[in-house]
């Protein structure tokens, strides 16, 4: 079953498709660019979508990892890649276990590894494959949940964004191809790949089927990086 988010992501999507791509395929004809404009806004606002649905998968994570934790100290695949990707780099075992430094305490040293990777979710920027790295691979994602299909799919759409919304109109509008063909179906596919994405994430149990959203107890400070 698709995640909520994923859902809300498809209803988007066919939202601007609705309201931008509202104009007929044309085959002969070359298409107007009041059209090509439209559909211009149309590349770039999905990407929008496609990277606030991972903003948003990447958070859930996050949260229900830190609630098990805080609830049954229970280091599981997310806390575990946490340590392994955004640890401080200074860690040592304490002398005095009842009374350990901030780079001694495992539960400081997690929650300054939570922190960073909240930090890396709201410092995203782009759907690329090293956004999607940033975002999951310490979340506990290892290399054979990327498919070479999704990665090359997901730098293809952000590639596209920054040729529409980094250069001039006039050049940006070169860069269109068909609406319909191409840039619709460009995204389409896009969808389905993050949809088995988005399964993969359950099955592991990273991502739980229900949203859930538990009140995290306060956090311990995290641990200063020097």
């Amino acid at each position: 079953m698709a995640s909520i988010e994923y859902r809300s992501l498809t209803q988007s999507i066919s939202e601007l498709e609705g309201d931008l791509l509202n104009f007929e395929v044309k085959v002969v004809d070359p298409y107007s660019t009041e059209e090509l404009l439209k559909c211009q806004a149309y590349v770039i606002f999905s990407h929008a979508e496609i990277q606030v649905y991972w903003e948003k998968v990447a958070r859930r994570i996050l949260r229900e990892a830190e609630y098990r934790w805080h609830s049954s100290n229970s280091i599981d695949r997310v806390i575990a890649s946490l340590l392994a990707f955004r640890r401080t780099e200074r860690v040592a075992i304490p002398e005095n276990p009842s009374q350990p430094s901030a780079n001694a305490d495992l539960a400081k040293l997690i929650e300054y590894a939570i922190a960073k990777q909240k930090e890396a979710i709201d410092g995203n920027n782009g759907i690329k494959s090293a956004n999607l790295a940033n975002l999951l691979c310490p979340l506990g994602m290892m290399k054979d949940n990327f498919s070479p299909t999704f990665l090359i799919q997901s730098d293809q759409t952000g590639r596209k964004r920054g040729d529409l919304v980094h250069k001039s109109s006039s050049v940006s509008m070169r860069t269109i191809r068909d609406p319909f063909s191409d840039e619709k179906s460009d995204i389409d596919k896009l969808l389905a790949e993050i949809e088995l994405v988005d399964g993969s994430l359950e099955r592991m149990g990273l991502l739980s089927v229900s949203v859930v959203s538990p009140a995290v107890p306060n956090s311990l400070n995290p641990v200063e990086a020097e």
